[in-house]
């Protein structure tokens, strides 16, 4: 190919967040990501706001602890409704770990804004991941209509320590979710030392009083209408450990993980042990997302947070990611979220030594590892474009020119030296093209390492959508010579993808708002509805990719088939897929849609 010129496994770890509602929505955020087709800046609502949002918890010198909760969540759309159906309640624990739980639930109806109650169902929960039950009780709240309030108070016990002696809690908020009154409170031996680690919370109150200790912490949200491209990582959090620091607190959970798994596999009878052993890959849980940017985002944020506390976790994900059908339900690889997860990382540290200081560590503890070597070429590449700036290029000063230069020029000795371990992951391919690019590396050079990736990866769509981005026009490419990226691209994978490449892409192409896909490119509605189709045929659970079929056939006046597909999509409308200028509304309004 000749091409031409041109950029929950979550860690609620032991005794971690208490509601399931709070733990999914803290993934329920939207960015602007590659996707398969890059996202605009979404208006986006939330199912659930928590008018009320107060957790207490009552730790022993053992590490056992109690803890109470007390909610009142409003619903705001049908998706909330749908939720409210099946809602667990608990503590949301590891899944290796053998844990010795107990949850009572003292209230749960719902609050009709007539001031009616309604008592909510328990229905029978299930395993998770068919390795440990769940410790939880599951509710159908019952004659649920947006605009009215769950109330739910509970108690739960851990009755055995995770890890004796010590504790580790983690609460965590979503920053695109609104808290109009969350308490989060704690008392401990006054003994026992806690490190308190806070990120959007305020500082709180400490008092100790004889043998206790009380902190209490307030928080408030009102969350964005919108998404600006550089938004701050999507959570705020309070940490709380009686571990002297992340490393000695990592150590102690990898530790136990360990032992755990070995008492567990002794406890199952052979037959069962190969379904222990499948399960610890590309892990889906019920609770979490798996489907479009919710998907994206919660292992993103995941991510950024192993990095910084629990590498040894991180290792583990990224080594189950790394294999072709690890996907999301839309298609994705699940390892697009590891580089997006180092972004935000070194944006939630502002701090560059500190940031350097985690990757020295993390280079010691894992040698000639490659997710460690890809951590290190983004925290060069970040602290580069931290030089530069983002602005134009005639804004930037010539020192700033020179450090920007000097620093990718070490990521591309990085990427260079460790290429033996580091391009088994194929991020590896995708952040070379990357820094070729950024430092005008000569343009045949920039199209074998393409050719090389897709050669080893051919579906691991970052590599082509990275492509894609320099040969656009705005990088000094030309339309045609994107229809040639695309053409070739749909050959090379046919055996694998069919013909859904030229939609993936041309989806990725028209991420940008100035370009008019159907007039600026080449793309032509026929072969895009063509690659839907195949894409929904190998993909039929996501309603991500059904959502932007739809988007399409409205932009490429399709009346039928954005009809058909809008009555597929029903109340599955995924906001995020529908931009301004191609608003649902707009499409339903155009083609005469009526439910």
């Amino acid at each position: 190919m000749h091409i031409q010129k041109k950029r929950k496994v979550c860690r609620n770890a032991m005794g971690i967040i208490t509601l399931f509602v709070a733990v999914m929505l803290s993934g329920l955020s939207v960015g602007a990501h590659a996707t398969g087709g890059a996202m605009p800046v979404p208006q986006f609502q939330h199912p659930f706001a928590f008018k009320q949002y107060h957790v207490h918890y009552d730790v022993n010198a053992d590490g056992t602890y109690k803890e109470q909760g007390d909610f009142a969540i409003t619903v705001l759309n049908e998706q909330g409704v749908q939720l409210a159906r099946q809602m667990p309640v608990g503590m949301q624990n590891m899944p290796m770990f053998v844990t010795d739980q107990n949850v009572e639930i003292a209230t749960a109806y719902t609050l009709k804004r007539n001031g009616e109650h309604i008592a909510a169902i328990p229905v029978n929960s299930a395993p998770v991941a068919g390795v440990v039950p769940a410790q939880m009780k599951v509710f159908a709240f019952q004659q649920v209509e947006i605009g009215d309030t769950l109330v739910l108070s509970y108690q739960a016990m851990q009755k055995r320590p995770i890890i004796p002696n010590n504790v580790v809690l983690d609460q965590q908020f979503s920053k695109f979710v609104a808290y109009d009154d969350a308490v989060i409170s704690l008392s401990a031996p006054a003994s026992m030392n806690l490190r308190v680690e806070i990120s959007g919370v305020g500082k709180g109150q400490n008092t100790t009083g004889g043998k206790i200790q009380k902190w209490e912490w307030q928080y408030r949200n009102k969350p964005p209408a919108a998404l600006s491209p550089n938004q701050p990582p999507p959570l705020d959090r309070i940490h709380v450990s009686s571990f002297k620091d992340n490393q000695a607190e990592s150590e102690a959970i990898q530790a136990e993980i360990e032992a755990t798994k070995k008492l567990i596999t002794a406890l199952q009878p052979p037959a069962f042990q190969p379904q222990i052993q499948a399960s610890q890959h590309c892990q889906v849980f019920p609770s979490n997302p798996n489907d479009g940017p919710e998907a994206l985002n919660m292992f993103t944020a995941q991510v950024a947070d192993f990095f910084w506390r629990s590498e040894d976790f991180l290792k583990r994900e990224v080594n189950d990611w790394n294999i072709p059908t690890c996907v999301f339900d839309d298609g994705r690889p699940r390892l697009s979220a590891l580089l997006d997860g180092y972004d935000q990382a070194f944006r939630n540290e502002s701090d560059w030594s500190k940031s350097l200081a985690r990757v020295d560590y993390l280079k010691k503890k894992f040698p000639n590892q490659a997710f460690v070597a890809l951590a290190e070429v983004k925290y060069w590449i970040e602290y580069a474009w931290n030089a530069r700036g983002g602005g134009y290029a005639s804004s930037v000063s010539k020192d700033g020119w020179k450090l920007f230069r000097e620093r990718l020029e070490r990521a591309e000795r990085i990427l260079i030296d460790t290429k033996s371990y580091s391009a088994d992951l194929p991020n590896w391919y995708s952040e070379m093209i990357i820094v070729q690019s950024a430092l005008d590396r000569p343009e045949d050079e920039r199209d074998q390492v393409f050719l090389e990736g897709v050669k080893r990866f051919p579906t691991f769509y970052p590599i082509y959508f990275t492509m894609l981005n320099y040969l656009s026009p705005k990088w000094g490419g030309t339309w045609r010579t994107v229809d040639n990226l695309v053409k070739w691209s749909v050959e090379h994978t046919k055996a694998e993808e069919s013909n859904s490449m030229y939609a993936r892409i041309y989806w990725a192409a028209a991420g940008d708002p100035k370009v008019n896909l159907f007039k600026d490119t080449f793309a032509t509605w026929s072969k895009m509805k063509h690659g839907f189709e195949n894409l929904m045929v190998r993909h039929p659970k996501s309603k991500w990719n059904l959502n932007n079929f739809a988007k399409f056939a409205c932009m490429a006046g399709d009346k039928q088939t954005f009809l058909k597909l809008r009555s597929q999509i029903g109340k599955d409308v995924i906001d995020a897929a529908w931009p301004d200028n191609t608003s649902l509304d707009l499409c339903e309004t155009k083609f005469g849609y009526a439910e």
